[in-house]
């Protein structure tokens, strides 16, 4: 089970309330999390993104590995990037995370529109391994 940073075991979820589940990394290219767009805007920066390693990961020393909130007004509407971006990479050794670590989080902007998907970006060929995205509550 994915212990989150304030070093709980707890994970608020509904049963399939992802952003992505176990979805495989794109390689040299980018992805939308599988799970679609989900409406958590409004929640006064009370949420966050956390992203997990579902199986294990590897990106070649050199390339990255990014994740970006993107928003819309409406589901289907035209998303755009709208917040923190976390990007991974290490100039002299591979990245590597096993399964079940937790790989960042990303705080949910307070001006979000109220829709919102995860991108994910790789330059790596190669990129190997899936992820799980998900909401947990910022602790307070």
């Amino acid at each position: 089970m994915y212990q989150t940073p304030d070093k709980t075991t707890n994970r608020l979820l509904v049963y399939g309330e992802y952003l992505a589940a176990a979805q495989a990394l794109p390689q040299n290219t980018s992805a939308y999390g599988d799970e679609g767009a989900a409406q958590f805007a409004g929640t006064m920066q009370g949420l966050r993104v956390l992203i997990g390693c579902n199986e294990a990961i590897t990106i070649t020393a050199t390339k990255k590995l990014q994740f970006e909130l993107w928003d819309s007004a409406t589901e289907t509407g035209t998303f755009t990037k709208c917040g923190g971006t976390v990007e991974l990479t290490d100039a002299s050794t591979d990245l590597e995370y096993a399964a079940e670590d937790l790989i960042c989080e990303i705080p949910v902007p307070e001006d979000m529109l109220p829709w919102a998907k995860l991108k994910i970006i790789t330059d790596d060929a190669s990129a190997a391994g899936k992820i799980d995205a998900w909401l947990d509550y910022v602790p307070r």
